[in-house]
């Protein structure tokens, strides 16, 4: 068996002989030839040496076609083969193929061999074998492979193979050939990226794409398209009369001519259009779509139609939620205006009344029978004034997050009767009847924020009360029953006969600024502002205030909280006697008899105001008009307690306890701030200065006279006493041992949270200080490391405790940090955050101080 190269073609080709066919053809051919020409060929044997010759001449033709064919083949820029069936030997292979290996079919080269190096087929799974596929379906097969090269590199191919049969039937070869996609596989590779690149850009914008060809009358969709239109790819074909129809359904009865009038004249006259529309999907979704198209004009015809349906519900909702909001705004705007107008005739009506009402007892000196009956007046009229100044500071601190609630045991029964007092002259003015019923069995000795308890009610019940002329108010408690152990839900429903409300009027009733009608504020008067507040309250104790109402028939407010209930124990001596009304000779009283107060104001009214409450209860009074006379009287004399104001010429009043607080015998000394600064950061500015309590003016009396029994008895809580030894016991503090003025707590606050209970207050404190330098740590990494979700709990923990034990810089900072997180506005959030740090350093040292005697290192 020899390899022969046929006349210099690169065609190689395996033969059983020794010699080619065309070898054997050219030698006979010339053998031949040597016959004729010495005429060997007698007469007899001419006929078989025509016939020999005419063989000769034939296999001359079948050569030339042989090499016509090797040259074809020998030219194929690809792989060309012709394979032995049973054995996978390669009989014949061109240039491209081989390359410089003709040798290897002499060889016997199998096609595995040959192509990848290998005596066995390729795994099928990776590299499917055509050769193989051939002999299994008996038929020619085409398949993509990745091919291994005579060089070693890889590259995709696509293998054609087809099977030649021999007189049986089997087959017996097979012819091959290879064709190099890479480059197409490249560019669909390319495409398919592409492709998925639009069709993720498409899901994410919510855009799907549609063509129409109006020469094939085809329609091709995008898979967003379907999605948008709530259909599935394979429902219905696309272009379908039923595929149109049943995308068309979803659209308004209206909308349909409009884009079938729109879509005609883009395919006929290649107009452009762009419409937003309302569209119902087929799962009953309701959506807004987006539907574009533009025509695609070639030699003046419009032969496509491409288009785009976007689903624009969420811009949609947006429009809507941001007109809603600007229509909001605008009526709080109009209410604010109306408010302040109604405002001004509020105030200016009672100023009228106390100034008109004093030039009269001015001008009627000597008619002493009038003055009685004008003061009763002008004390009623100063008092819904205070009112209603209440009610603007309170809905100021709630809109500035300032609102915060006690929490401390009391007794229900004193609330009721509270309200029932305060409420009662004004049912007896319009003679009608309150009736006051709390049912038996419902718990009274309960925790939580009773003056605004019964702030919530005085004004629920004076409302109905004012709105009520005949017929009769009532308010009936009861007790729902235990929510859990140791809660109970009180509700409080109160009823009246008056002027109702329609269902509109009341579904705008809770809302700030607002009254049932505009009529309603000039007869009854009123801020506005009063249900607003009590709504606010309750849900922050964790209520519910509903309203229910029929015009011309009455109201009904239901007010549903959830208290815990409290066991009766001591209490601090000044809150057991609070609410209870000032009379002449009272035990209490006696007990303010004799002690000496330090009045500092610079205005010569609030110092007179000031004697004349307290020359009734016994107590001896001197004045100073500013904060270093204050300072000399209290080193020059003792006194217990004084009321200081805040703003006063020389110096003022934070300035002076601070002076105050330095001499160490002043450090127990009560100073209670008398200021006509109200707000919740006056307050916290005078604690931290070392106040030990704030008076709000005008003055109450009943207020007065309560912070005054308490911080002149032996229960009330020092802000600052001797340090003995912080090792003692926390037993031995509460029978007497140092208090320290620690810097971001207050103490009396606190103690008064903790029913006067200093012992267990201390030990509150240990236990917060040892449990914060561990969650202050974990604050610090998760504030470092941007993990806001840890930073959200660990903050609203702080926040928590830092209220109980009445840490007022940290709990605002806590509660700014923890809003500013919960709503993902991060722009300032370093600046929350550090502000929060600050305040926790403070209050970490002064417990540092307090329980260790030395600061932490830092």
């Amino acid at each position: 068996m020899k390899t022969i190269n046929n006349k210099g073609c690169g065609c190689l080709m395996i033969e059983n002989s020794e010699q080619s066919l065309i070898g054997k053809v050219v030698k006979l051919e010339k053998k031949v030839k040597e016959m004729e020409t010495n005429s060997f060929i007698s007469s007899e044997e001419t006929p078989y040496f025509e016939a020999v010759k005419e063989i000769v001449n034939g296999s001359k033709e079948i050569s030339m076609q042989l090499q016509q064919f090797y040259h074809i083949i020998d030219g194929l820029d690809y792989p060309f083969y012709l394979i032995e069936a049973n054995t996978f030997r390669v009989l014949l292979a061109n240039k491209k193929a081989m390359g410089d290996r003709k040798s290897l079919l002499e060889e016997g080269i199998s096609c595995h061999e040959l192509t990848h190096d290998r005596l066995k087929p390729c795994d099928p799974k990776d590299h499917p074998c055509a050769l193989l596929e051939v002999l299994e379906k008996k038929k020619a097969v085409k398949l993509e492979h990745k091919h291994k090269n005579v060089d070693e590199t890889i590259q995709d191919v696509e293998v054609h193979a087809h099977p030649i049969f021999n007189a049986d039937g089997e087959i017996h070869q097979v012819l091959e050939y290879v064709l190099d996609i890479t480059e197409r596989k490249k560019t669909e590779e390319e495409l398919e990226k592409r492709e998925a690149l639009l069709r993720a850009s498409q899901k994410i914008t919510k855009t799907g794409a549609w063509e129409w060809d109006l020469e094939k009358k085809t329609m091709y969709w995008t898979e967003e398209t379907y999605l948008i239109h709530g259909m599935e790819r394979e429902e219905l074909m696309p272009g379908s009369p039923e595929h149109i129809e049943k995308s068309m359904q979803g659209y308004e009865r209206d909308d349909i001519p409009k884009i079938a009038d729109a879509f005609r004249k883009c395919c006929n006259q290649g107009k452009a259009y762009d419409m937003e529309l309302p569209y119902t999907r087929s799962d009953g979704e309701k959506i807004w779509i987006r539907t574009t198209a533009e025509p695609v004009i070639e030699e003046g015809k419009v032969k496509k139609v491409i288009g785009t349906f976007v689903d624009i519900t969420q811009r949609k909702e947006t429009e809507l939620a941001l007109k809603i909001a600007k229509e909001e705004a605008e009526k709080a705007n109009d209410a604010k205006s109306r408010f302040l107008a109604n405002m001004s005739h509020e105030i200016r009506n009672p100023m009228n009344a106390i100034i008109g009402l004093t030039h009269l007892l001015l001008k009627k000196e000597n008619d002493v029978s009038l003055h009685h009956e004008y003061l009763q007046k002008i004390s009623a009229v100063s008092k819904s004034l205070m009112n209603l100044i209440n009610d603007i500071l309170d809905f100021s601190k709630i809109e500035a997050g300032e609102m915060t609630l006690e929490n401390q045991s009391f007794n229900l029964e004193d609330v009721m009767e509270q309200v029932k007092t305060v409420s009662m002259t004004a049912a007896k003015e319009k003679g009608i009847p309150l009736l006051v019923d709390v049912e038996a069995g419902t718990p009274v000795i309960l925790t939580g924020d009773a003056f605004r308890l019964e702030q919530i009610l005085t004004n629920l019940v004076s409302n109905a009360i004012k709105f009520t002329e005949k017929g009769k108010v009532s308010l009936h408690v009861r007790a729902e029953g235990l929510l859990e152990e140791g809660k109970e839900k009180i509700v409080f429903t109160i009823s009246d006969t008056g002027i109702g409300m329609t269902k509109i009027q009341a579904e705008n009733l809770f809302k700030p600024y607002q009254q049932a009608e505009v009529t309603t504020s000039r007869r009854y008067g009123g801020t506005g502002l009063g249900l607003a507040i009590s709504r606010y309250l309750v849900e922050q104790m964790g209520g519910m205030l509903t309203v229910r109402s029929a015009l011309g028939v009455g109201s009904t407010f239901t007010c549903a909280i959830t208290f815990k209930m409290a066991e009766e124990r001591e209490k601090p001596y000044g809150k057991a006697v609070k609410k209870m009304p000032i009379e002449p000779d009272t035990v209490e009283e006696s007990l303010l008899k004799g002690k000496r107060i330090l009045v500092v104001d610079d205005d010569e009214v609030n110092q007179l105001v000031a004697k004349g409450i307290m020359k009734e209860w016994g107590i001896e009074t001197e004045v100073a008009s500013d904060g270093e006379t204050a300072i000399q009287k209290v080193e020059e004399k003792e006194y217990h307690a004084v009321l200081m104001d805040l703003r006063m010429h020389k110096m003022n009043g934070l300035i002076a306890v601070r002076k105050m607080r330095h001499t160490k015998s002043k450090e127990a000394l009560p100073v209670i701030a008398m200021t006509a600064d109200a707000m919740e950061e006056d307050r916290k500015k005078t604690l931290a200065a070392g106040m030990n309590d704030h008076l709000t003016k005008p003055i109450d009396p009943q207020k007065l006279f309560e912070l005054l029994l308490y911080w002149t008895s032996e229960k009330a809580v020092s802000p600052k006493e001797e340090k003995e030894d912080c090792e003692q016991e926390k037993a031995q503090i509460s029978e007497g041992c140092s208090k320290e003025i620690i810097p971001g707590i207050s103490i009396s606050e606190g103690v008064e949270r903790f029913l006067g209970d200093e012992a267990l207050f201390m030990q509150i404190l240990e236990h917060t200080w040892k449990h914060w330098k561990e969650m202050n740590d974990k604050i610090k990494t998760a504030y470092q490391r941007k993990d806001n979700s840890l930073l959200k709990v660990q903050v609203h923990k702080i926040k928590g405790t830092s209220g109980n034990i009445s840490a007022n810089r940290l709990y605002h900072a806590a509660a700014e940090l923890e809003s500013n997180l919960l709503k993902n506005q991060l722009v300032h959030l370093d600046l929350y955050y550090k502000e929060f740090q600050a305040a926790m350093e403070e209050v970490m040292i002064g417990l540092e101080v307090l329980f260790n005697n030395q600061p932490s290192e830092k």
